[in-house]
């Protein structure tokens, strides 16, 4: 008997089904931006979130400070009896602690942090000894040369009838990024620096503009002073700025002067920062604004012509 033969092939070993180490690679790849792209999202999704309530946080310090002019016929004072976000407590629903801090309990309260005064997208740790704040108010822009000119004044607490330039086109409140807990520890973002000298006449505030713009953060003589360190202290550094330099520029004492110095609009939003404006409005302001236009946005009275966009 003839044997049969066998199919063309049988009897040969087949390969293991499976991945090649080239095919398994192009997968790991595929997770692996499929992953990134996914944290991205999630990662845009939370600092909307973040900015939102940033957003959200203004327009409430809006209405408070409304409500304040509405009851008193001015806006709140910026150095009276502490800051003018200690004046605007009982119109945030905060008056148990306005109470407080009006019997003699400043020194506790000054220890307190409030969420309203801070912006979820600074992503600092606090390791302060006071309550630290993300708001400050647009005192204006230059002490020596224009006084205090924005919608907060030192010596006295500004009626709206002041806001000549129109309080759509005024800013009032601002975001900052809170500085290191020591003034000491460098920060190229945060810290504060201080010009080699002091250049507070009239007409030298373009000439210390100019320096403290071009100091180099990694370098630069830093000044010992937190940026928003005491939300109930009403002075530059703790809840006053003003339009001296522009939104992520440096910001400087002048020499050792602190009423003429630099205190700059910093945020952690991408490309600019959140202002509420006089009459309660909240615009992102971007990082790239013309100079002299946030210039004039930081002045009540300046006689500037504005117009948006910014």
């Amino acid at each position: 008997m003839i044997p049969r033969k066998s199919p063309r092939g049988e009897g040969r070993s087949r390969p293991d089904p499976g991945f090649t180490i080239i095919e398994l690679l192009v997968v790991l790849f595929v997770i692996g931006v499929l992953v990134a792209l996914v944290a991205a999202g999630v990662m845009r999704a939370r600092e909307a979130a973040r900015r939102l309530q940033c957003t959200q946080n203004l327009h409430q310090i809006g209405l408070a400070i409304q409500n304040y002019s509405s009851t008193y016929g001015v806006f709140p004072p910026a150095h009276q009896g502490g800051s003018f976000l200690t004046a605007i407590l009982p119109y945030a629903d905060q008056k148990p602690l306005f109470d407080m801090i009006a019997s003699g309990g400043l020194a506790t309260a000054q220890t307190m942090s409030l969420s309203l005064y801070h912006c979820p997208s600074d992503g600092t740790t606090s390791q302060q000894a006071f309550g630290t704040t993300n708001y400050a108010g647009n005192q204006g822009t230059g002490v020596q040369t224009f006084g205090y000119n924005g919608a907060f004044d030192i010596n006295q607490a500004v009626p709206p009838s002041q806001f000549t330039d129109g309080m759509s086109t005024t800013a009032a409140v601002s975001e900052w990024l809170i500085g290191p807990f020591s003034g000491m520890i460098r920060d190229p973002v945060r810290s504060v620096f201080h010009t080699p000298k002091r250049w507070d006449q009239p007409a030298e505030l373009e000439l210390f503009a100019s320096t403290c713009r071009g100091l180099d953060p990694l370098t630069a003589s830093l000044a010992p002073t937190t940026v928003g360190a005491i939300w109930t202290h009403g002075d530059f550094g703790h809840t006053l700025y003003n339009h001296i330099l522009t939104t992520g520029e440096n910001t400087c004492q002048n020499g050792a002067g602190v009423q003429t110095g630099a205190w700059t609009v910093k945020s952690n939003h991408s490309g600019g920062a959140n202002v509420l404006f006089a009459d309660g409005d909240v615009r992102f302001i971007l990082a790239t604004i013309n100079a002299k236009v946030w210039s004039a946005i930081g002045s009540r009275a300046g006689g500037e012509v504005v117009s948006e966009p910014y």
